[in-house]
């Protein structure tokens, strides 16, 4: 698990924790378990701080957890590698999942440094690393959102890349497991195609 620990004195900080899962899949009584091949972002919200030790606290802030896919994960990396955002490594407005209850809005790309002009703080031409930011959007009530993001420095991105990079790795050890074992007169079924996005009105906010 990769951790960025960044809390403030504003007690507007995060936590974000990453991992990624690579289990095979498995055959029970002629059923096919499928293994869990995804990654995952694990965001919790600052709630206090201690100016004495200058340390943040994030005991019982709201969580908010995100899934990607390998392919999103490919799209974070080409992001990177091109300085630009996620949606449009992915060729999207914007990345979305559609829950049952919920819908999360994922926006990764360039973080600048902020200065403070009268009472706004307001994005700079000094890029200094990547940001991520989730948006999670009550369903049944559009107007309740909770969101919570993080800004990276070039090295943290650099951490990034690797880690994302090793846990691909292992997902594609489990692809070739399966591959290899699964028995020869078993046809191999086509992958659905993914459904298109529902277009929004959302833009890309500053991190």
């Amino acid at each position: 698990m990769l951790t960025y620990y960044k809390p403030n004195k504003a007690i507007k900080g995060s936590l974000l924790s990453v991992n990624f899962s690579a289990k095979t899949d498995k055959v029970e009584n002629d059923r096919t378990l499928k293994g869990d091949k995804s990654f995952y972002l694990n965001f919790v919200g600052q709630t206090g701080w201690n100016e004495s030790e200058r340390t943040g606290s994030f005991k019982e802030g709201k969580k908010i957890v995100v899934k990607l896919s390998p392919t999103e994960v490919g799209g974070i990396l080409a992001a990177i590698s091109k300085n630009t955002t996620l949606a449009a490594a992915m060729g999207q407005e914007y990345v979305y999942h559609d829950g049952e209850k919920t819908a999360t809005t994922i926006y990764f790309g360039p973080h600048f440094k902020k200065e403070k002009k009268g009472e706004q703080w307001v994005d700079t031409t000094n890029q200094i690393g990547f940001g991520v930011r989730v948006v999670k959007t009550e369903k049944a009530n559009k107007e309740n959102k909770e969101q919570l993001s993080i800004g990276l420095t070039y090295a943290e991105t650099e951490l990034l890349v690797n880690y994302l990079k090793d846990g691909l790795c292992h997902i594609f050890s489990a692809l070739y497991s399966e591959d290899v074992n699964r028995p020869k007169n078993k046809a191999v079924e086509t992958p659905k195609a993914e459904s298109a996005p529902t277009p929004t009105n959302e833009q890309d906010p500053d991190f």
